[in-house]
């Protein structure tokens, strides 16, 4: 069993990974590994001063969710403050008010104050926490994070790690209890849209197409589409939408996703450029038919048609072996830089090198 707040770190995932135990015999070895690998001491990254660690899926939802909530009983508010910590919480005034707010702010300390303008879905989002309280602000995995280093930084590492942990046990019990799933009306678009699509489609690839721009323009062009598709797809899509929720906490997806699912799948890419276009099913059409070139115009849930699939497949193909090999050489590029340096040391005495 391992968290999944601490799955970042080490590009671990539940599919099979393994890993090994290390087992200090003496309490000398204990000491040193608690310092130089606990988890809490390495809370924020030296590299760039960001978390390490990371909250994943289901908490950054529910926090997401919490910090839309204005209302709630006071039995389901302190059913959710149970659920995360027993003792070591904030209670609100007597009477409430029960919010989402309060609920998340029962675990800060009551001397924190922090302050961000960041973004959510593509809109401003300031997030204003006073003495422990949090007033304002949608909160979002950048949000979390954010704070959580801030944390860190101003109190202790261990303290943040605490704070995550409860944060997770809370997000957890909440979204267990409201429910959330995916339904086919979250991935559907309305009439209206899909007709706006359409029309916009079928403008854009005629003018692409007896365009007499070089091949690399056009394919710059045709890549653009998705984007371009991707603001109408979202306008008929309430707060409400499963998959813009997962997309706005950054829990999972992003609004490409969204996009694919609702409005195109767009331009297909193989080896950086456009497919050459000699599937059999195509002979005898315009060799510059976007469709013959790569470009699907349906979406996952329209479904594809068997060169759309073909085509995709070997979009899909060209990633799979860009990251093998990519792997590969990151490896080795790693393993001679560690050789070349590992007998460079820095002096106590006077810093050199």
């Amino acid at each position: 069993r391992m968290n999944p707040a601490n799955c970042p770190p080490y590009n671990a995932d539940f599919d099979g990974d393994e890993m090994n135990l290390h087992l200090p015999t003496d309490y000398e070895a204990k000491g040193e590994l608690q310092h130089l690998m606990g988890v809490s001491h390495h809370m924020v990254s030296p590299q760039n001063s960001r978390l390490s660690l990371g909250a994943v899926q289901d908490c950054p939802l529910g926090l997401y969710q919490l910090s839309q909530c204005a209302q709630m009983s006071r039995e389901d508010f302190f059913q959710y403050l149970c659920e995360a910590d027993l003792e070591d919480f904030r209670l609100p005034p007597p009477g409430g008010p029960y919010t989402g707010y309060r609920l998340i702010s029962a675990f800060l300390p009551e001397t924190f104050s922090f302050t961000a303008m960041l973004q959510c879905g593509g809109q401003p989002n300031e997030v204003i926490i006073e003495r422990g309280l949090v007033t304002a602000g949608l909160f979002t995995r950048s949000v979390i994070h954010a704070v959580l280093v801030a944390v860190a930084l101003d109190y202790t590492p261990a303290m943040a790690a605490t704070l995550l942990t409860l944060w997770q046990r809370l997000a957890c019990a909440y979204v267990t209890a409201s429910g959330f799933s995916v339904t086919m009306d979250d991935c559907l678009i309305d009439d209206k849209s899909a007709n706006i699509i359409s029309d916009f489609l079928d403008d854009a690839l005629e003018t692409i197409r007896a365009s007499s721009v070089t091949s690399e323009a056009k394919s710059q062009v045709l890549s653009s589409l998705l984007g371009k598709v991707g603001v109408v797809a979202q306008r008929g899509c309430t707060s409400k939408n499963a998959i813009k929720m997962m997309a706005d906490s950054e829990a999972k997806g992003n609004s490409v996703n969204a996009t694919q699912i609702r409005g195109i799948l767009g331009q297909q890419i193989v080896n950086g450029m456009r497919p050459n276009g000699l599937l059999p099913c195509f002979v005898g059409c315009d060799p510059e038919l976007p469709e013959r070139r790569g470009f699907i115009r349906a979406s996952y849930t329209t479904g594809l048609t068997p060169y759309d699939f073909f085509y995709h497949a070997m979009s899909g193909r060209d990633g799979v072996v860009d990251t093998a090999v990519k792997t590969a050489e990151t490896g080795y590029a790693a393993r001679k830089l560690t050789k070349g340096l590992e007998s460079t040391r820095v002096c106590y005495g006077d810093n050199t090198v």
